[in-house]
């Protein structure tokens, strides 16, 4: 790796670790005791099927099936999760966003926009565009090895 590379990997890693936590933690004051951020990534992954199972979630969130199965027994309780057993395979169980679920997942990705955007909108549209095509490129650099 020649210097230069070197030195962009130092940047990289600083600017992710600063931006992430400070984001992080006002997403997560932001989100009160509603919701964790990982809650709030789980309902983000299920508004987007129609319903999953515990174990490709887990592979998702990037967490063993058993941290989801506690995760989301927090979800069903409070109603923002259905949990539905495959009926030819009781082992296998289907995980669904209810209407509770997906209406406090949308509150809450209205507060995260609203908290984001003061931050984004002090960068030129063009710049944004390629930070975010950048982002989505390296996301799906990790999603390839991941395979």
């Amino acid at each position: 790796m020649n210097c230069s590379l070197s030195n962009l990997v130092q940047r990289y890693i600083q600017v992710h670790l600063f931006a992430s936590r400070k984001l992080g933690t006002l997403i997560s004051s932001e989100l009160g005791e509603e919701l964790t951020l990982e809650q709030n990534y789980a309902l983000r992954y299920l508004s987007g099927k129609e319903q999953c199972t515990v174990s490709e979630l887990a592979v998702e969130l990037h967490v063993k099936p058993s941290a989801v199965t506690a995760q989301m027994n927090r979800l069903v309780a409070r109603g923002y999760v259905n949990r539905l057993r495959d009926e030819k395979d009781r082992r296998v169980v289907y995980l669904s966003l209810s209407e509770k679920g997906l209406a406090i997942f949308k509150e809450s990705e209205e507060k995260m926009n609203e908290m984001i955007k003061p931050y984004l909108e002090q960068i030129s549209e063009d710049e944004l565009k390629q930070f975010i095509l950048t982002y989505e490129k390296l996301e799906e650099i990790i999603r390839k090895e991941m395979k």
